[in-house]
């Protein structure tokens, strides 16, 4: 009679424990996919700022200076991510800034050669600003006339560390990790090492790139860290970053540890209990 009893229960925290390893697999996706529906928002709140820009600015080199007065107050006016608003002529010379540390030729810059070639956005790579000591990232948005012709290109620079303070880990399990890596692997934002890991590589470590060709999944990885933790990651949809969601399996299968642990002492007490009756059963049986 106990042997099958035994039997159900095992298998019955089997299925719960398949159950919720998988909830918690989903969670960290889900978790994902939340960060990256929030850094899609953040780039496209960037290309509704230079598409209203691109109808008010001038590409005329002569109109330099007003271009620099309607940029600084808007910038004014600006949550403090943005950087800079900067418009280069199709040589890279640039006509038009909100800051005041300099000009500079764009001509070399990934983000000015796409626009430059119609891309309505482009997205450049992380740089290191020398004013602040900050990382940044620049947006550019094509400028053109009636017929179509690139004009000149509008850029908006976001500081990275908007994106560090926007991934709250708050909600998730404590030791959960939030990463944020461009296309080739670099670093934009660590919600565990900060400002320190921007523009780190980690393209060579195991999981990155099987993670940046899915554009979604969610498995158990080894972070570099040397912890295993359930990892969903999604792509966003207006920038080619990935976002990684780690959750700590210690942590996040504690209720299912929790679960399985008062099962088996169920089962065991239920054992204790039907072999003490068996044998005082068989006691009475046997004695006569």
């Amino acid at each position: 009679t106990v042997v099958p009893f035994t039997a159900l229960i095992g298998f019955g925290l089997w299925n719960q424990w398949r159950s919720d390893q998988a909830d918690a697999i989903q969670r960290a996706l889900n978790e994902a996919r939340l960060l990256a529906a929030q850094v899609d928002d953040h780039i496209g709140n960037l290309d509704n700022l230079m598409i209203g820009l691109s109808r008010a600015v001038s590409w005329d080199p002569a109109d330099t200076i007003a271009n620099d007065t309607l940029f600084r107050k808007i910038k004014a006016e600006l949550p403090t991510f943005a950087a800079n608003i900067m418009l280069f002529s199709p040589d890279g010379t640039n006509i038009g800034t909100s800051s005041d540390s300099g000009r500079f030729n764009a001509s070399d810059r990934t983000y000015f050669l796409k626009a430059l070639a119609g891309q309505r956005q482009s997205i450049g790579e992380a740089i290191h600003a020398r004013a602040g000591d900050r990382w940044v990232i620049t947006v550019a948005h094509p400028v053109q006339d009636e017929t179509g012709r690139v004009r000149a290109v509008l850029a908006v620079g976001t500081w990275l560390e908007h994106f560090q303070h926007a991934f709250s880990t708050a909600r998730l399990p404590p030791g959960s990790v939030v990463l944020v890596i461009n296309q080739t692997g670099i670093v934009l934002a660590d919600s565990v090492n900060g400002p320190k890991w921007v523009g780190r590589n980690l393209s060579t470590v195991d999981h990155v790139p099987r993670h940046i060709a899915a554009k979604e999944i969610s498995e158990i990885v080894r972070w570099d860290d040397n912890v295993n933790r359930i990892t969903g990651s999604a792509t966003a949809s207006l920038a080619p970053w990935l976002v990684s969601v780690g959750l700590p399996t210690d942590i996040a299968f504690v209720p299912v540890l929790r679960r399985l642990g008062w099962g088996a002492l169920f089962t065991f007490v239920t054992l204790l209990m039907s072999s003490a009756i068996a044998w005082t059963v068989s006691g009475r049986i046997v004695s006569p």
